[in-house]
C-alpha cells in the first residue's frame, strides 16, 4: 500500500487537476494508493486546522499499522510548504519513504524571499526526501544548484487526456483559464484584447476562473469591450471541454507558473497558444513552432502575438499541428505516467 497527500481532489487549481487526472487514468488503483487530504480551499481556519490534524493522524495510523511503500506528497510554497515540511519530518521519523512533488510557480520566489534560517529549513526538508519530482527543466537546474545533488531529482511533466477530440473553433475566440488575478496577467490580457479588437472587431474573449470579477468587469467596461468578453466563472468537466472545442487561441500571460495544465490541455485541443515565458512553459512551447512566447508584462508584445495569429492563418494552423504532435509525444498519459512509475519503482 502507498499514500498520496495533497489538496482536496474536488477543489480548483493545478494540484487538484493533477490528482483528478491520476485518478481518472487509474494510477491510484494500479499502485494501491490511498489519497489523504491535507488541505481544502475556501474553508475557515478552524476547518483547515482540523483537516491537517486529521491528515497527521491518518498518516501515523497507516505508517504504524500497514506496510507502506512510499508517501507521495504534493507541495507548493507558503502554507503548503509549512504543512508538508512537517509531514516530511513525521514520515521520516516513522521510517517511511517520501517523494516530494513540487508544484506552484512561486516556489523559487518563496525560497529567495525567505530568511537564512527558513532557507536552511527548506533545504533540510528537500534533503530528507528520498525523491523530488519537479515539473520543468528550469526547476531541475535550480534545485540541483541549491542542493548540489541531482541523484534524487526527476522531471515528471503534468499530463492530461486529450481534452477535445473534435474541435470546432470560432475564428478569433480567445480563451483564458485560471484564477482572475494580476499574477496571472489578466489585466494585460484585457488591455491587449481591447487594443487588437479595434483591428479585428469580431474577436471574443472568454475568461474562465474565479477571482476579482468586479475589478476585471469594470476594466472591460472602461476599455469598451464589455460586450466582447465572457466571464465564465470556474469551469470543469463538459463545460470546459465545450470551451476548448469552440476556442481558437489559448492565452496565458502569467507572471509565475510551474507547469500549467491549461497549456497542455490547449495543445491537446488543437488551440494556438500564446504564453509568457515563465516557469516550465518553455518546456512545452517552442516559440514560433508550438506556440508564441513573450516576456511577462510586455503588453505590446502580447498585442503583436495576437495580431500574428489573427492575421496569419498559415502560422496559426502550423502551430496547432506542431503543438498537438508535441502533446502526444511528451505530455500524454501514455508518456508521462511511465516517467512517474519509474520514480515509484526506484523508491520501492
Amino acid at each position: 500500500m502507498n499514500l498520496m497527500i495533497g489538496t482536496s481532489i474536488e477543489g480548483q487549481g493545478g494540484i487538484a487537476s493533477v490528482l483528478q487526472q491520476y485518478r481518472q487514468y487509474g494510477l491510484l488503483d494500479k499502485w494501491n494508493i490511498k489519497l489523504i487530504v491535507s488541505h481544502k480551499e475556501k474553508v475557515n481556519i478552524a476547518t483547515s486546522m482540523f483537516l491537517f490534524l486529521k491528515c497527521l493522524i491518518v498518516v501515523c495510523f497507516y505508517l504504524l499499522s500497514r506496510d507502506i511503500g512510499f508517501v507521495h506528497i504534493h507541495m507548493a510554497s507558503n502554507g503548503s510548504f509549512k504543512r508538508k515540511s512537517l509531514l516530511v519530518r513525521l514520515i521520516k521519523l516513522l521510517g517511511g519513504k517520501v517523494i516530494i512533488h513540487l508544484h506552484g510557480g512561486g516556489f523559487k520566489l518563496f525560497y529567495d524571499a525567505s530568511t537564512a534560517g527558513n532557507k536552511r529549513h527548506i533545504l533540510n526538508t528537500f534533503i530528507k526526501a528520498d525523491k523530488i519530482i519537479v515539473l520543468s527543466k528550469s526547476w531541475y537546474a535550480w534545485l540541483n544548484d541549491i542542493l548540489g545533488n541531482s541523484t534524487k531529482l526527476s522531471i515528471v511533466y503534468n499530463a492530461t487526456e486529450q481534452v477535445c477530440e473534435n474541435p470546432d473553433p470560432t475564428a478569433g475566440h480567445i480563451l483564458f483559464l485560471g484564477r482572475l488575478e494580476e499574477a496571472k496577467g489578466v489585466s494585460d490580457l484585457i488591455y491587449a484584447f481591447a487594443k487588437v479588437s479595434h483591428t479585428y472587431p469580431t474577436i471574443t474573449l472568454t475568461l474562465g476562473g474565479t477571482g476579482n470579477l468586479d475589478f476585471y468587469k469594470s476594466l472591460a467596461t472602461e476599455l469598451g469591450v464589455e460586450n466582447k468578453i465572457v466571464f465564465a466563472g470556474w469551469v470543469s468537466g463538459e463545460a470546459k471541454k465545450a470551451l476548448f472545442r469552440s476556442s481558437d487561441i489559448y492565452c496565458l500571460p502569467s507572471y509565475k507558473e510551474g507547469f500549467p495544465m491549461g497549456v497542455i490541455e490547449a495543445m491537446s485541443s488543437h488551440l494556438a497558444v500564446i504564453a509568457s515565458d515563465v516557469g516550465g512553459i518553455s518546456d512545452a512551447i517552442e516559440h514560433n513552432v508550438t506556440g508564441l512566447l513573450f516576456k511577462a508584462g510586455d503588453r505590446e508584445q502580447l498585442v503583436q502575438h495576437l495580431d500574428n495569429y489573427l492575421s496569419n492563418e498559415k502560422l496559426k494552423n502550423a502551430v496547432k499541428i506542431n503543438a498537438f504532435e508535441k502533446f502526444n509525444t511528451e505530455f500524454s498519459f501514455d508518456v508521462v505516467i511511465p516517467s512517474l512509475e519509474k520514480v515509484y519503482n526506484e523508491i520501492t
